[in-house]
């Protein structure tokens, strides 16, 4: 079990990002960044849509064949987007660590849930980031030892990491590294 994990919210697509593991969210329907990695998993029929449908509290885990940089991709059921409040992201952060853990993922994406949906950014990636904070601290996360945070608007990424370094700074085990993120430490 790892001692520490490194946290970075970075500018990006998260269908493009190099990770062992990308999670999506599936909130009973889809929804931007997940609807973006069906489209693209389907594309080449060896999916269809209601291969990634997922109940709430569910996950599925499926090869990406190449259709996303990361090699394996998770959906995880959450309540429907108009219920999905923060708690239900801090919830949705510790159920990756564990899906990463018995994927033994050394590295897992997601994005900031619920923004374009009427959550407040700086809240819910307090929340989501919170949420992994706290499962790691939990003994959650297996070998997973890079955590990414990936959002694709520059101006709404400075401000969550901006949110994060005020957020984040006086919490117990958690670091702030030079060049940007945080260490977690167990």
């Amino acid at each position: 079990m790892r001692a520490h994990i490194d946290v970075r919210l970075i500018d990006g697509d998260l269908l493009t990002t190099a990770v062992d593991l990308a999670c999506f969210k599936h909130a009973q329907s889809f929804y931007g960044a997940d609807a973006a990695a069906v489209r693209a998993l389907t594309a080449g029929g060896r999916h269809v849509e209601h291969d990634f449908e997922v109940a709430s509290g569910g996950a599925h885990v499926v090869d990406s064949a190449g259709a996303l940089a990361a090699p394996r991709v998770a959906f995880l059921g959450t309540a429907r987007l108009g219920d999905l409040r923060y708690h239900e992201l801090r919830l949705l952060a510790t159920r990756m660590l564990v899906v990463a853990q018995g994927e033994r993922a050394a590295s897992l994406a997601t994005t900031v849930h619920g923004v374009r949906a009427g959550l407040d950014e700086a809240e819910a990636v307090l929340a989501l980031v919170g949420g992994f904070v706290d499962g790691f601290q939990r003994g959650l996360g297996g070998d997973v030892a890079e955590l990414l945070v990936v959002e694709s608007n520059p101006a709404r990424a400075r401000r969550m990491r901006e949110a994060l370094a005020g957020g984040l700074a006086s919490t117990a085990g958690v670091v702030a590294r030079p060049g940007g993120g945080f260490r977690v430490e167990r």
